[in-house]
């Protein structure tokens, strides 16, 4: 990170070896470590302030030159300043060989190349631990769907609690692109994926508790007359039974329904991966034949109301047949009295 204690030392440890390699300054014996506490005690402060503005590009030159930022060349002259001051002030310098213009062009000629390197390596620092930027759309099928389908409350519980599953926390979500951050606080490369898998299951939970609808595709099938009363209910276990048996298929769930007119009924098919066109008409087709196979099996389609309607009448009919009075109206026959009197 930014200006930690150790950037400081590594600071400090470079600009006193590049003044004894010159020899612009003489270190009294037993005095180095003393002499790099005070130079780090002094170069701590500001040190984070410089390295966030500062060019990765080495400098060279007069202290004059620039470091990419106005501020940050300003910082850099007082710390050139400090740094001088601290090792003429040190108990630990025995002697000094060079005057202060010459310090400071020796301390400014390190603090060039170190300054780069060191932010550098803060930067990388920092891009190791940047935050983990998840798009949601790109989950899947369903973390997708469940994505534009829920409102902003539900989402951003959901992503709260994939986060904690994965051992992170949710920074922020833009909906703008449907992207979550979580952070990281380790370069573990397995992160992400943990992440992705937590997210899923999350989102897929929604849909499961029917928080969220994904979207459906129906097919409508004809029964060619309309079924009612006791007629409907044996529909209806025809129907559950050739659900179970012919409506199943790895990327899509499905299932029957009313489709609110007695002739017909509907099949609804709620894909769970890239919808298959091909395969819900395939699906479709087959269950439509074998529901007409077996209610043709079952009832005719020329005696498809014969079981109430048809009933009734035949009963209603016998009356008829019992009232045969024309063929006990035999008085008629009986009026042979008219061929007894030829005699009178």
């Amino acid at each position: 990170m930014l200006g930690t204690p150790s950037s400081s030392r590594q600071l400090a440890v470079s600009v006193v070896d590049a003044l004894k390699r010159e020899g612009h300054v003489v270190i009294a014996g037993g005095e180095g470590e003393h002499v790099l506490a005070d130079l780090e005690a002094a170069i701590a402060p500001s040190l984070p302030l410089i390295l966030a503005g500062t060019s990765l590009q080495v400098i060279t030159g007069e202290v004059t030159s620039s470091f990419g930022h106005e501020a940050t060349d300003e910082l850099v002259e007082e710390l050139v300043h400090t740094v001088r001051e601290t090792l003429l002030e040190s108990d630990g310098v025995e002697d000094v060989y060079a005057d202060d213009r010459t310090l400071e062009r020796a301390i400014f000629k390190t603090f060039g190349v170190e300054l780069a390197r060191l932010a550098a390596l803060s930067q990388e620092a920092d891009e190791e631990h940047a935050p983990i930027s998840v798009r949601l759309e790109t989950l899947g099928y369903v973390a997708k769907n469940a994505t534009l389908a829920t409102d902003a409350a539900t989402l951003s519980d959901a992503l709260e609690r994939a986060a904690r599953a994965a051992g992170t926390e949710l920074e922020r979500y833009e909906a703008s692109t449907h992207t979550a951050f979580f952070s990281a606080s380790e370069a573990d490369p397995d992160s992400r994926l943990e992440i992705e898998e937590a997210i899923e299951e999350e989102l897929g939970e929604l849909v499961e508790l029917g928080l969220v609808e994904l979207p459906t595709i129906e097919r409508t099938i004809a029964l060619g007359r309309s079924y009612e009363g006791d007629d409907k209910k044996r529909l209806r276990r025809l129907l559950d039974e050739l659900s179970r048996r012919l409506l199943v298929a790895p990327t899509c769930t499905a299932s029957w329904d009313w489709s609110g007119r007695a002739d017909e009924v509907k099949l609804v098919f709620v894909p769970i991966a890239e919808p298959d066109p091909k395969l819900v008409d395939e699906l479709a087709l087959r269950f439509t034949k074998e529901l007409h196979a077996a209610l043709g099996d079952a009832q005719p389609p020329e005696k498809a109301a014969a079981p109430e309607k048809a009933a009734a009448p035949t009963e209603a009919a016998a009356p008829k047949k019992a009232a045969a009075p024309k063929k006990a109206a035999a008085p008629k026959k009986a009026a042979k009295p008219k061929k007894a009197a030829k005699p009178s």
